[in-house]
């Protein structure tokens, strides 16, 4: 069960990152500008950010099995999509149904805590959650690979038919869910957190193309503010909500989700900043004029790295609790954004970099859902878990706006292209080492009873 639930989850994980060595190529494939191509990758991110909130609800309530072969069926339907696709339309609706996927993780989590003995969950909780890590590491390297052998549309369709094996051996090999909190489904909350969502999202990833002070962009912002104060009223009033805001309110939560955002956005600046200075040509000061193949196996040392450690993180959860896990990966991020600021001269600084950022969210990433579910009861963990994973996923959006924009204040021009210039590279990781360190104070913070969760039934 752990490792089909782990497949799954690398398979979805995948999603994010596969599409990065063909943004380049994106408008000539799909005969778009390239400002309408970034939908390709937009789409994406905001159907996840809908999806995984609504997928954990679904799954306390009709079983989290079956929401599991539904994400991994819009999985493969929207690779199949993408595949055939020839124009921006139906690529961009191939992207958002492949995001769809992404509950899969949390309901793995929360599937796990249902069946497993505490010796077991403690380890499958800990590789199940570093598989959006292990997924994000190997999905640039692996798509690099594929597009240098084959065609782009090779790249959905094995997607899709890894999608289609997990879905067969999720079937075959996880039981139906023993514990469900039969209920209304509540439809207008989840349209609410839709709308406010997306036009967070929209706000963040188009403020620098669409202009800050825009109409478009001071609209959504006040949409986000109006929306989201009616939500928070309507789902304290509701007795089905799709989130239970009372929990969330506990102190275990706000810090475990405020960590997530926290360790989210530490995340990004390794696949955005990383391949940028190993990319750059040499004549810029900075860049080692790597491919991008060499680039993805470089950064995607870290993959393996997580993949190896999150055993021993689960080992150390058990012994030391999991706020002391998660201070260990707050200390290992800060530390892999440090690195990169004294050594950048080889492609092995990088290496070790991504290896001691992946190590850091192996502990990070198995200590938040034990975190989590120590504050809910079973039959609320999927949801739970997903407004965790939400959360995470903000902060990556997030921290691509703040990236993107900090590496826009300085360039320099080399063979007829344009680069972030060292300094703003620079800044970029000092800017991530503080949201590492905040990932410390959460952990700080958080109450230190309850820190590791008992096996399912007590067994």
């Amino acid at each position: 069960m752990i490792t089909v639930l782990c497949a799954a989850g690398i398979c979805v994980a995948l999603v994010q990152a596969m599409i990065f060595p063909l943004v380049p190529s994106l408008p000539g494939m799909l005969d778009t500008s390239a400002a309408d191509a970034t939908w390709v990758v937009s789409a994406t991110l905001m159907a996840a950010a809908v999806a995984t909130p609504v997928s954990g609800r679904l799954g306390d309530m009709v079983g989290k099995r079956r929401v599991v072969l539904a994400n991994l069926g819009f999985l493969v339907l929207g690779s199949l999509l993408c595949a055939a696709s020839s124009s921006l339309l139906p690529m961009v609706a191939g992207r958002a149904l492949q995001g769809l996927a992404m509950g899969t993780i949390p309901l793995g989590i929360s599937i796990m805590r249902e069946e497993l003995t505490a010796r077991q969950m403690a380890t499958g909780i800990a590789v199940m959650s570093a598989t959006m890590g292990i997924g994000g590491s190997i999905g640039m390297p692996l798509s690099a690979l594929v597009l240098a052998v084959a065609s782009w549309q090779m790249m959905f369709l094995l997607v899709g038919a890894l999608g289609a094996v997990c879905a067969l051996a999720v079937l075959l090999v996880v039981p139906p869910s023993r514990v469900t909190t039969p209920g209304r489904f509540d439809l207008v909350g989840a349209l609410g957190l839709a709308v406010v969502l997306v036009s967070l999202l929209l706000v963040v990833t188009r403020g620098s193309e669409w202009g800050w002070g825009s109409a478009r962009i001071v609209g959504l912002a006040v949409t986000v503010v109006v929306v989201l104060g009616w939500w928070v009223r309507f789902e304290l009033r509701t007795r089905d909500a799709l989130v239970d805001l009372r929990v969330s309110a506990r102190p275990t939560m706000v810090w475990a989700n405020l960590a997530a955002l926290a360790l989210g956005f530490a995340m990004y600046p390794q696949g955005l900043a990383f391949p940028q200075m190993l990319n750059a040509p040499t004549s810029t000061g900075y860049g080692l004029g790597v491919d991008m193949v060499v680039a993805g196996l470089v950064i995607g040392t870290g993959g393996l790295t997580m993949l190896l450690m999150a055993p021993l993180a689960a080992r150390f959860i058990v012994v030391r609790g999991a706020r002391a896990s998660l201070a260990v990966a707050g200390c290992l991020a800060a530390l892999s954004y440090a690195l990169p600021l004294v050594w950048h001269d080889e492609p092995w600084h990088f290496a070790l970099a991504s290896i001691v950022m992946c190590g850091g969210l192996a502990f990070g990433m198995g200590a938040l859902p034990q975190l989590v579910m120590s504050a809910v009861p079973v039959g609320e963990s999927g949801a739970a878990n997903g407004v965790n994973a939400l959360m995470r996923s903000l902060g990556l959006a997030v921290s691509g706006a703040v990236v993107s924009i900090v590496l826009a204040t300085s360039t320099v021009e080399a063979g007829g292209a344009t680069y972030p210039s060292l300094s703003s590279l620079q800044l970029s990781y000092g800017v991530t080492l503080l949201a590492a360190l905040l990932v410390v104070v959460c952990a700080w913070r958080v109450p230190r009873a309850g820190a590791v969760v008992a096996g399912a039934a007590g067994r």
